[in-house]
């Protein structure tokens, strides 16, 4: 290079300290030598030059360049041998990354012989053996000025031979236009006057200094040819640091004949934030119109005989769709997220596993605990000793809105951060709650954590990954997509979705919960980690090996007697909020406030909003202890609105399979579906004037009228709200539900229509029943948990089966809870977790021996369960009293009410309750008396009979 040693001064220090350093850093020479060479008298001169920015037009840089002659007095002393004295020997100076100072090999020379640059390039490319007689005249000047000036290239040795090194930043500009991924492309340019001949379009690219690292290269990149201000750049788009790629091209150099030329192409996406944004017109957004940036550019490397000049250089910038990219390296780039679905040269669709997230570590309990800890509350145990990472934890909340912030960041740090994710792996073999397992209740809660991160984000990618996930380097995938392999119907299904949601509803939503502030740029972090950490917690009391049992002092609470155990997960994590909150780090954490909002959706409120959009439970379940709540002034509207959205993504995240979207909503229901839940929310502020009966009823009318297509008139009478319920339950099976319903067998349709409208709260009846004058309300009211997906799987391919499980569940929960004026306001549940997922035809096939049962697991709760007749559990069951009862789910069963006990042959008789209307009294009233157990049938409509069993000996 021929170059004298040189370094850069830093701000605030003289020339002293930099020639120190580098006597110190570059040369190695002792601290003794450095002292005294510095310390004599040494000649300096200085030299300031003006120079116009190569990178920012109009603006002069100064450059202040001293140079000192320092002399050696002594070449002899051995500690300089290390620079080649006294024999003036080259040396070699080892590189410095840290300082980005490459290896270096030095050579003396005598005072008034140094060559100039070019003449010491020149040399050096004869030396290698490049003939330079060829080049062009000026070739060696441009040449110079790009190693040693501008800096846009170096020179190494690969392989014995002299490279030429170019260092290229491509950037793929990248926008959502009316739901189509378009790229930006250069079509033309004009430069110093002249129009460039068969220009070819490409995205954004510039030539790097060799001093830049690709980020900083991008950036400017952007600024330099698009005309933009940093500002602009940083806050309306984003680099997406994932799609970096780093390729290489080795070709002989047109301009320098005989250098062979290395071109390190740096590729990267960008894309931008919001296309509506009104700043974002400058780049013809959000229409993608062609717009031109017209720059004043310097010359920056004329040729010998002309000086530098300026011009002027604009370039005809458009937008293309992704689709229509032809060139095989621009394809390859974005192998991962497209292609032309419309080829025929695509494969024939076949279906591919969906993918799951990795586990986290297994939780282990410890030995000596494991003896104890029937006898202690279990989660307290497990998480004894273990924290929450709150850094990782507030990172997640704080950063949610940062576009360089992507998913797997996010899900990075909330694994990282809630150690209450790590319940998910205490495996005692069984199922959770759900009818699911441990691990797919895992990937459940990483659904729904991610539908946070993705209603949050809405403009940023969040709406896309919402509808069709995300790529396996977490990126937006959208309909054209070509990883993960979909059918169309699919994609279809997914894009209408997108297409179809007011997304402006679920960020009033967001807006209402103070999780967004009122511009869109804003959200209030503490509130977010509070989100985070109800959805990280919720699910976990559906492993059944952490459920609590109700101890003596906080019994009975919300109905469960001490001794028993809480197995609905809503109801037993309220009663760890509530009495062992310390044994959640991730709640206990939080600051007071934020727990408040909380207790409030899980402890005070008692309400679950998928048991209203679904018509699910009975008034009384639903609304009996929420309007109490609001009647006392204590509940706030942004607590409302936080539960409703927990609520609503933790049903997004329904299914285990969190990389493909919020596939709940976008494949299982419609999108007026989702319309409806959103409007449902409204509902509840009718409690302060309305009945929980009233306030149901008028939800199931207004969901029965906006049905589409349309259902006739409302029904009203006996049987109405059975078949208003059960349409809401079916979703979209909700016609052939009404057809099987009028065709069901009287001792069945008796019952559904007798259940489903007892409304569990204290003398209240549903007014569209029109009961008689003089009826009584009755209870205790079934809520068969699970009812609305047994309705939706089941009843998809058999409505008439599935309403006849239906109502023998009914028939037999009832012999656990007779029916009595006293319980009118009491409300029970039948779970059904491992019937819900279930096809009609899995239901009614039994292998030899075994048999659905519902079992009786405390006061007021009844679970379905597989089992083996003559086993030693079925037989203690029976044993014990009225505590379960055998289901007859079979196909082509006769409509009779079995005794489980007949089925044993234990001699034992069945006593029978009913209420019925008394037409000479004009009342209702209950009724006793005893049947053969062998022959109890449930006959005649008109008799209003209901069934209430025990067990006696004898």
């Amino acid at each position: 290079r021929n170059q004298k040693p040189s370094s850069f001064i830093e701000e605030g220090c003289g020339w002293p300290f930099a020639v120190d350093a580098f006597f110190d850093r570059r040369l190695k020479l002792p601290a003794e030598i450095r002292k005294e060479l510095l310390a004599q008298k040494n000649t300096v001169t200085d030299k300031v030059e003006r120079i116009k920015s190569m990178f920012f037009p109009g603006v002069e840089t100064m450059y202040t360049t001293y140079e000192v002659n320092i002399h050696i007095p002594d070449p002899k002393r051995s500690e300089l041998q290390v620079i080649g004295l006294p024999e003036m020997s080259g040396f070699d100076t080892e590189a410095i990354p840290s300082a980005n100072l490459p290896h270096a090999t030095w050579s003396w020379r005598q005072t008034g012989e140094e060559l100039s640059n070019e003449e010491a390039l020149e040399r050096l490319l004869q030396e290698q053996g490049i003939d330079t007689n060829d080049y062009p005249p000026g070739a060696i000047s441009e040449l110079c000025d790009e190693l040693y000036e501008s800096r846009y290239a170096t020179l190494s040795l690969r392989t014995g031979h002299l490279v030429r090194n170019i260092q290229i930043i491509k950037v793929w500009l990248c926008a959502t236009i009316l739901s189509v991924d378009y790229v930006l492309r250069s079509k033309g340019k004009m430069q110093f006057g002249k129009r460039e001949r068969n220009h070819k379009e490409g995205p954004v690219t510039m030539r790097m200094r060799s001093d830049q690292d690709w980020k900083t290269a991008a950036f400017s990149c952007l600024y330099g040819k698009l005309g933009m201000d940093e500002a602009l750049v940083k806050s309306h788009l984003v680099i997406v640091d994932s799609s970096y790629r780093l390729d290489e091209e080795v070709e002989y150099s047109r301009s320098y004949p005989g250098l062979k030329t290395v071109y390190n192409i740096h590729t990267v996406k960008c894309r931008v934030k919001d296309v509506d944004h009104p700043e974002m017109s400058f780049i013809g957004l959000p229409e993608g119109n062609d717009f031109a940036v017209t720059r004043v550019r310097q010359n920056l490397r004329p040729s010998k005989a002309s000086a530098a000049s300026e011009g002027v250089t604009s370039t005809l910038w458009f937008w293309k769709p992704r689709s229509q990219l032809t060139e095989t390296g621009d394809l390859l780039y974005f192998q991962k997220s497209f292609t032309d679905r419309e080829s025929n040269d695509i494969e024939e669709f076949a279906p591919v596993p969906k993918r799951q997230l990795e586990p986290p570590t297994v939780l282990q309990m410890e030995e000596q605990d494991e003896e104890n800890i029937l006898s202690s509350l279990v989660v307290e145990e497990l998480m004894k000793g273990r924290t929450t990472n709150w850094p990782r934890a507030k990172r997640a909340a704080k950063r949610i809105l940062d576009p360089t912030y992507n998913l797997k960041c996010f899900h990075d740090d909330c694994v990282a951060a809630f150690p209450e994710l790590l319940l998910y792996t205490v495996d005692d073999g069984s199922l959770a709650s759900s009818g699911r397992s441990m691990m797919d209740e895992y990937q459940r809660t990483m659904g729904a954590l991610f539908a946070v991160f993705w209603c949050m984000r809405r403009k940023l990618g969040g709406a896309e990954s919402f509808c069709f996930g995300v790529d396996d380097e977490w990126e937006p995938l959208n309909a054209r997509s070509k990883q993960p392999r979909r059918s169309e119907e699919e994609c279809s299904k997914r894009q209408s979705f997108f297409n179809e949601v007011q997304w402006e509803r679920i960020d009033e939503l967001l807006r209402g919960a103070g999780l967004l502030c009122d511009s869109f740029e804003g959200h209030d972090e503490e509130r977010v980690l509070a989100m985070l950490v109800l959805t990280a917690i919720h699910d976990i009391m559906k492993i059944g090996a952490i459920v609590p049992q109700v101890q003596e002092a906080f019994a009975p609470y919300r109905g469960y007697k001490a001794g028993e155990r809480i197995y609905d997960h809503d109801i037993a994590l309220g009663y760890i909020l509530d009495h062992h909150a310390d044994a959640l780090p991730s709640y206990a954490g939080l600051p007071k406030k934020q727990q408040e909002s909380i207790r409030f959706t899980q402890c005070k409120m008692e309400y679950n909003m998928g048991w209203l959009v679904q018509a699910e439970a009975p008034p009384g379940a639903l609304f009996t202890k929420f309007k109490e709540y609001v009647l006392s002034g204590g509940a706030k509207f942004c607590d409302l609105a936080f539960y409703f959205c927990h609520w609503l993504t933790d049903l997004a995240g329904a299914e285990p399979y969190p990389q493909e979207g919020c596939e709940k909503f976008v494949l299982k229901f419609p999108s007026k579906v989702l319309g409806s839940f959103i409007n449902s929310f409204k509902i509840v502020s009718e409690l302060s004037t309305k009945s929980e009966s009233q306030v149901l009823e008028d939800y199931l009318v207004w969901r029965w009228t906006a049905h589409s297509p349309s259902l006739g008139e409302v029904p009203k009478g006996y049987g109405s709200i059975a078949a208003l319920r059960l349409v809401v339950m079916a979703q979209g099976n909700s016609l052939s539900v009404l057809r099987a319903l009028h065709l069901l067998p009287p001792e069945d349709s008796e019952v559904l229509n007798r259940e489903l409208a007892l409304t569990g709260c204290k003398e209240q009846l549903f007014c569209r029943e029109e009961a008689p004058e003089g009826a009584v309300a009755m209870g205790p009211a079934i809520l068969v948990y699970y009812a609305p997906a047994l309705m939706q799987k089941a009843g998809r391919t058999d409505p008439a089966a599935a309403l006849r499980i239906l109502a023998e569940l009914f028939r037999q929960a009832r012999q656990f809870w007779p029916l009595i004026p006293s319980s009118s306001g009491c409300s029970v549940t039948v779970r059904i977790d491992v019937l819900k997922e279930l096809e009609v035809k899995m239901i009614t096939a039994h292998s030899a021996g075994e048999v659905w049962a519902l079992e009786k697991t405390s006061s007021r709760d009844a679970e379905v369960k597989r089992a083996t007749l003559g086993s030693e559990d079925l037989t203690s069951a029976f044993m014990s009293g009225n505590r379960l009862r055998v289901l007859n789910l079979s196909e082509m069963r006769p409509h009779i009410c079995i005794s489980p006990v007949q089925t044993l042959g234990m001699g034992m008789s069945e006593r029978r309750a009913w209420w019925s209307k008394d037409e000479r009294k004009g009342s209702w009233e209950v009724m006793d008396g005893t049947r053969s157990a062998s022959a109890m049938m449930y006959v005649g409509r008109r008799s209003h009979t209901g069934i209430i069993t025990t067990f006696s000996t004898g």
